[in-house]
């Protein structure tokens, strides 16, 4: 009788250790609201005004509390 050996497979590898701090800085609060409205240009151009108008809004939010993180 012949045995199969089980498939060998890779140990997951592990996870990268999270940072020993973040840093928050005035770019940000500059960078993520631009990148957002980015993101909802192509929407609103294809004719997706409810992502685009999400979007729209995630980066309104976004900008109006980051200066309150920082």
């Amino acid at each position: 009788m012949a045995t199969t050996a089980a498939p060998t497979t890779a140990p997951p590898s592990p996870s990268p250790s999270p940072p020993e701090r973040i840093v928050a800085t005035a770019d940000l609060a500059a960078f993520l609201p631009r990148r957002l409205r980015q993101v909802a240009d192509p929407a609103s151009e294809s004719g997706q005004p409810d992502h685009a108008g999400r979007w729209t809004r995630t980066a309104d939010a976004t900008q109006a509390a980051l200066p309150d993180a920082l």
